[in-house]
């Protein structure tokens, strides 16, 4: 790096001294002009200062000291930048390698930090101790002064923070301890630092009461300048780009956290990323009643983001959580699931078309929404025997007692090998798939009917008591369908008369009555 005040201009360099005299106080102002090539950087300094120097002993002190800065360059807003700094005591002792600054205050972009600062080794291993407090101010404000415009998903986000820590720093990295800090309704505490200047490597132990990162997500702006519905979860962009400049090793607790609608309390992950890749480990939560555990593994190929997952959820309620995710129902019960798959993709829904992995799930106690199989069942049997189609009685869903399968994910396809269900009045199996790109179904079912409900008992229905009625299910995730087969189950049954009937005639005519005693037939 090359730095150095400008000679270029002299009249850009001014120095005012008072009488100096050793142990005496005298005033100090000066302004110049400072660039760097390395990075590109050009600012105007200006400091004023009363100073007392004894030389002999090697000591300093500027007291009542003002610093401004006028900044623009790499890594700076277009417009200048202006830092404002003052303090009441700067004491350094060269000989014993030592400083001291007291009642620091700094302004720029809008915010205000307060610091006191202590040194020691600064001949040997320096190290700088202290502590900041940042009061009450904007991010979006700071943000846009910089040159950042955002529009979350609620425009009332990123109006307060404030930052309270202790300073640790030496050569090699900084640290900021006890750090308390809010960001709007979100409290955190913990610490975070930069675990070594060389690399920029940042490591943090936090800990967040409560965060709704849906308000934080950006909102889709209209031509017209205006804010419209949220980005829709198939078209979100995956960070690729932000992945390959993370250098970080830390751990995160969070109270309750919401994010694309799905909730979830005392969260805990480990995050370690560097060289565009990152890993969530240990990664566990609790949600909708049950346990979430799992990793996950990302890294930036290209412009797009190859994920590894492996996912466990325990005694999860599936209703509220599918509803809160997809804002509709589709199945509900308690839940076991098993499922790890990997995938590539620079948006939600590009990586949804390459997803390859393997499930399991087992549920307990739920229903399918937006079907009634028995209900099909009926009507199917209506149709055949030229029958008045009956009227739905209940809700269009399928209740289960136990519901479970597992299978293989091919480019976004579930294929469920072995789908095995218990009904209160049959019980299924069969195999079929879930569409995740196309949010279609496709399911060949095999339904033995074991019990006939009380309102059906004493109709044609009862005959196919202990039959097995061919089902198949298909639709999109809105709108499922199902059709049994009941025509080749009557059919094998008229089949079944009918070679009861020939066999007896058979009987009859092969196997004529035995005769009486006494010769007469």
């Amino acid at each position: 790096r090359r730095a150095f005040i400008t000679d270029r201009h002299p009249e850009r360099v001014n120095l005012t001294v008072g009488k100096v005299q050793a142990g005496e106080p005298f005033p100090l102002k000066a302004n110049f002009a400072l660039d760097s090539v390395q990075p590109v950087l050009h600012a105007n300094l200006g400091l004023a200062a009363t100073v007392i120097a004894v030389p002999a002993a090697q000591q300093y002190r500027l007291a009542n000291g003002t610093l401004e800065i006028n900044a623009r360059g790499a890594g700076l807003p277009v417009q200048p930048t202006h830092v404002a700094s003052k303090w009441q005591t700067l004491t350094v002792d060269l000989g014993a390698g030592t400083f001291a600054l007291d009642s620091l205050t700094l302004k720029t972009l809008g915010l205000e930090a307060d610091a006191t600062l202590k040194g020691n080794g600064l001949n040997a291993a320096p190290r700088i101790t202290g502590n900041v407090e940042v009061p009450d101010f904007a991010p979006r404000t700071v943000l846009e002064k910089m040159g950042h415009r955002l529009q979350p998903q609620d425009p009332k986000v990123l109006r307060h923070a404030s930052l309270s820590a202790d300073i640790d720093a030496s050569r090699t990295g900084a640290m900021l301890q006890n750090v308390a800090m809010t960001l709007d309704d979100t409290h955190i505490n913990g610490q975070i630092g930069i675990k070594s200047f060389k690399t920029g490597a940042l490591t943090f132990a936090l800990s967040a009461d409560a965060l709704d990162a849906d308000r934080y997500l950006p909102a889709v702006v209209s031509k017209a300048g205006k804010v419209a519905q949220p980005t829709s979860f198939d078209h979100m962009r995956l960070p690729a780009e932000k992945l390959r400049g993370l250098n970080v090793d830390g751990r995160l607790t969070v109270g309750s956290f919401k994010l694309l609608n799905l909730k979830a309390s005392n969260i805990s992950l480990g995050i370690a990323a560097a060289n565009g890749e990152a890993t969530l480990n240990p990664l566990s939560a609790q949600l909708y009643g049950g346990t979430y555990s799992g990793s996950i593994k990302a890294a930036a190929v290209g412009k797009a983001m190859k994920l590894v997952v492996d996912q466990r959820l325990a005694k999860v309620e599936l209703g509220p959580l599918i509803n809160d995710f997809l804002g509709k129902k589709l199945i509900s019960g308690t839940a076991d699931l098993n499922i790890a798959f990997n995938g590539a993709g620079d948006t939600v829904g590009a990586l949804k078309q390459t997803l390859d992995g393997k499930f399991g799930f087992d549920i307990k106690r739920g229903a399918v929404d937006g079907i009634d199989l028995w209900s099909a069942i009926r009507r199917a049997y209506a149709v055949i025997k030229h029958q008045p189609a009956p009227k739905q009685t209940g809700p269009e869903k399928t209740e289960f007692v136990a519901l479970n399968g597992n299978g293989v994910i091919h480019h976004g396809v579930l294929d469920d090998k072995t789908l095995i269900a218990d009904l209160p009045f049959m019980r299924i199996d069969g195999h079929g798939s879930i569409d995740l790109v196309r949010q279609s179904v496709d399911y060949r079912l095999n339904a033995k009917i074991i019990k006939i409900p009380e309102i059906d008992n004493r109709g044609d229905l009862a005959k196919i008591k202990g039959k097995t009625v061919p089902i198949h299910i298909e639709g999109d995730f809105n709108n499922l369908t199902a059709f049994p087969d009941l025509a080749d189950l009557l059919k094998q049954r008229l089949e079944d008369k009918l070679k009861s009937k020939l066999k007896d005639k058979l009987k009859g005519l092969f196997n004529p009555p035995r005769p009486l005693a006494g010769g007469v037939r």
